[in-house]
């Protein structure tokens, strides 16, 4: 299951869940499926970009199972979340540049699917 903020990824992947608002809002919405089961496949920060470069953020949780919490996923999110809002006093993203960071997460998303089916 596919959660996102990026409109690419969503029209790329069906079923994929959204998320108005920024990469935070997007590590909120995971963490909140792993409290109810679900657990965290990759990792939420993938790609070396600067953590507030790219405002799109996609992650991939497994769907949730009775009994299953996932701990570490947990830990990862929560992180995540510090780092980002930390680094959150960087400057804003040029308005021009916005579709190319859409395809960088896109791309980041596809490469991560190819790899697990090889």
């Amino acid at each position: 299951m596919v959660i996102s903020n990026n409109p690419l990824v969503l029209r790329r992947f069906d079923g994929s869940l959204p998320v108005e608002g920024g990469s935070v809002e997007v590590f909120k919405k995971a963490l909140a499926l792993l409290e109810e089961g679900a657990a965290l496949s990759g990792h939420a920060l993938s790609g070396s970009i600067r953590l507030t470069a790219n405002p799109y953020r996609s992650i991939v949780v497994e769907p949730p199972e009775k009994g299953r919490l996932d701990k570490r996923g947990i830990v990862v999110l929560l992180d995540s979340i510090d780092r980002v809002e930390s680094a959150s006093r960087e400057r804003p993203v040029p308005q021009e540049v916005l579709r190319d960071y859409a395809y960088i997460d896109l791309d980041l998303l596809e490469n991560w699917f190819s790899y697990r089916e090889n």
